[in-house]
């Protein structure tokens, strides 16, 4: 009975020993912030104005399109336009026949000719011909005159008769009705005569024919309206379409827009006028810079937003319909705060903190951040222009012993550099 006896109590004492190196394990584990040494690299933090901004996504959109349609029917013989096309304003988007339009400029081209040939015909011909008839018949008149003026000292002699005086006067009162005619006649081949002035109204005639010919014959191309991107088509060649049917509709680049909805809290931080970036995962590479044109004075009830609407430049890549970007508003600058570098700093539960070194041990700096950004946060209290902290807090808990490995140029001395 004595040997069982023996193993079992050798057993109880393996048992304790296993038991005590597990506890003692353990408590190391536990403790090994106080009895570890772990190398850390110093950073210094500096005081600047930062930059605040409104980080928020946003949408593509045209405050309005254009509805391209024909203004008289026709068959179409050609379309030079697809969806998600560019064009530029009076490009040809879609040619209708114009056959007969064309035969009918032809023919108001000729009746211009003809008014306008009239014309010069009646402005270099007409007044020759009057003034040489106005000669003739001032001659004419002289001789009548002259012929009156011989009956009558015949008939005061005494050697003529009464008959020869009558047919003399009658001659010359012809003849002087052939001058005021011959007269009126060249007053009308002047430039304000009525021949003129009737011609010249031919040729305005002809010339306004022409004109309404000429945009008849325009309506069968049909341009862009403005400057965009296609974001419809509704025709193809052969179609018979009528005066006011939607054939495309143009996106033009001049009323395109970013809406933003952020919150209403946002509200007395926004101002029309302030820059603000934007970019997308759909094109990488682009950035653009945008200006915020507008900002709506209601307020969304339901979701407590507001609407924000940004200018973006014509021609930019971002010009997709209802493509969502990512926007940063600037909003103004902050006054001077330390700024933080990300990865010296942590977040949990108990706050915001960093960590320094003061005797070989970390020590943590409660913070305030005021301001959040891709570099880092900038904070109000726990630190100063010039502190130094500990450049990368992963892994590390306050009270945990450290070795300073490297010490900003402009900092470290009085810190501790050896365990």
């Amino acid at each position: 009975m004595a040997e069982p006896t023996s193993r079992s109590r050798r057993t109880r004492v393996v048992r304790v020993v296993v038991a005590v190196v597990a506890v003692a394990a353990a408590a190391l584990w536990v403790t090994r912030g106080w009895w570890q040494v772990v190398s850390v690299s110093l950073t210094e933090v500096r005081a600047v104005a930062v930059m605040e901004t409104l980080v928020t996504s946003g949408r593509v959109v045209w405050r309005t399109t254009h509805q391209v349609a024909p203004e008289v029917a026709g068959r179409v013989v050609a379309v030079h336009a697809a969806e998600g096309q560019r064009v530029t304003q009076g490009e040809l988007l879609v040619q209708l026949d114009d056959e007969d339009a064309r035969l009918a400029v032809r023919a108001r081209e000729a009746q211009l000719g003809d008014a306008r040939a009239r014309l010069e015909a009646v402005s270099r011909t007409a007044r020759p011909l009057a003034i040489a008839q106005l000669d003739d018949a001032r001659v004419r008149l002289g001789q009548a005159e002259r012929e009156e003026a011989r009956v009558a000292e015949l008939n005061r002699r005494g050697l003529g008769s009464g008959s020869d005086a009558d047919a003399a006067r009658d001659a010359t009162l012809v003849a002087r009705a052939a001058v005021r005619r011959a007269e009126a006649t060249l007053r009308a081949s002047g430039r304000a005569g009525s021949d003129v002035l009737s011609a010249q109204a031919q040729v305005e005639a002809a010339e306004a024919e022409l004109a309404r010919a000429a945009r008849a014959l325009a309506r069968t191309r049909i341009v862009a309206p403005a400057s965009g991107l296609i974001l419809s088509r509704d025709v193809e060649v052969d179609h018979i379409v009528s005066a006011g049917r939607t054939l495309l509709v143009l996106a033009p680049d001049d009323v395109v827009e970013v809406r933003l909805q952020p919150d209403e809290r946002e509200l007395a931080r926004l101002r029309v006028g302030q820059t603000a970036w934007a970019m997308t995962p759909a094109v990488p590479g682009v950035r653009e810079q945008l200006t915020v044109d507008r900002i709506l004075p209601a307020v969304d009830a339901e979701r407590g937003t507001i609407d924000v609407r940004l200018r973006l430049t014509p021609g930019s890549g971002l010009l997709h319909p209802n493509l969502t970007i990512d926007v940063e508003v600037e909003l103004g600058l902050l006054p001077e705060r330390v700024i933080v570098p990300a990865g010296a700093f942590v977040e949990d539960a108990d706050g915001v903190w960093a960590l320094r070194v003061e005797g070989r041990r970390a020590r943590a700096v409660a913070l305030d951040p005021v301001w959040r950004g891709d570099v880092g946060i900038a904070v109000e209290g726990g630190l100063r222009d010039g502190d130094v902290i500990v450049g990368d807090v992963a892994g590390l808990r306050a009270g945990q012993r450290v070795r300073v490995a490297a010490v900003p140029a402009a900092a470290g001395r009085g810190e501790e550099t050896s365990p």
